[in-house]
């Protein structure tokens, strides 16, 4: 991604604004580093096991 932390050239870089993340209905932590988004999740997941993963966000392009 093209923030000022990674990318501090460029005049006018991209922002990013995480509102919201839920996994399955429930409100779920997470960190962004970077260009790197990491969603901790409460349990293991079995072979085949499917998660519904919603965003709520904002980005703009450099």
């Amino acid at each position: 991604m093209f923030t000022k932390a990674v990318s501090p050239e460029l005049e006018q870089p991209s922002t990013v604004a995480f509102h919201n993340i839920t996994i399955d209905g429930e409100t779920a932590t997470y960190t962004l580093e970077k260009d790197t988004l990491n969603i901790q999740i409460h349990e293991k997941l079995t072979l085949k096991q499917e998660m519904k993963v919603h965003f709520s966000y904002e980005f703009t392009l450099p």
